[in-house]
């Protein structure tokens, strides 16, 4: 009986991760990180341990799009989802979606450690706003998003971000955090002479 069960359980998982193309997914019910430390109730994006990105099957901007089409999480906005643009932006909005319970904000989250870890190696300019996470875990493929040049993450619920996060992101021009509820921002400034 068990056998049967354990088969079950991977052939679901099989069908499931061929639907959105995709090779690994862990939810996290571990213990919630900040850079201060743990926090209780936190509700944080990331997939356990998922720091590598699958570009290998996004060669063209409609295989951008189609990731950006499957992945985007029900309940927001992604856009853009066609043209030229798609490779070097996203903006995700959760504005007018109410989330009940820590189940959905947790499901919302990994939607979008999804989203950010597929064909995003080109992304330059990254907007997420209205959702209701309060933190990034270290390890989130938007903390290796080596090219980004604008972050935007206005108008959520952030207590606090990574301070190893930035230290990924090189080409950073602009930044912005304001209406979250972030209580101090380390960031660490190393300058070679």
């Amino acid at each position: 009986m068990n056998w049967i069960l354990i088969i079950l359980a991977a052939n679901i998982y099989v069908i499931y991760t061929d639907n959105v193309r995709f090779s690994t997914v862990v939810p996290t019910d571990d213990e919630n990180y900040t850079a201060g430390g743990p926090i209780e109730d936190l509700h944080v994006f990331s997939i356990n341990g998922s720091t590598s990105y699958d570009d290998v099957r996004c060669t063209t901007t409609d295989d951008v799009a189609a990731a950006r089409r499957s992945l985007c999480p029900a309940q927001c906005r992604c856009w853009p989802l066609d043209g030229e643009r798609v490779l070097t932006m996203l903006t995700v909005n959760c504005s007018g979606v109410e989330f009940n319970d820590s189940a959905s904000v947790s499901r919302l989250g990994n939607k979008l450690e999804l989203l950010l870890s597929r064909c995003t190696s080109e992304l330059r300019y990254l907007v997420i706003t209205n959702t209701p996470l309060t933190g990034i875990r270290p390890q989130s493929s938007v903390c290796n998003l080596s090219k980004i040049m604008v972050l935007d993450l206005k108008w959520n619920h952030f207590r606090s971000l990574p301070a190893n996060c930035f230290t990924n992101m090189p080409n950073l021009m602009a930044f912005w955090a304001d209406h979250n509820h972030i209580q101090y921002l380390q960031v660490t400034n190393s300058v070679e002479e």
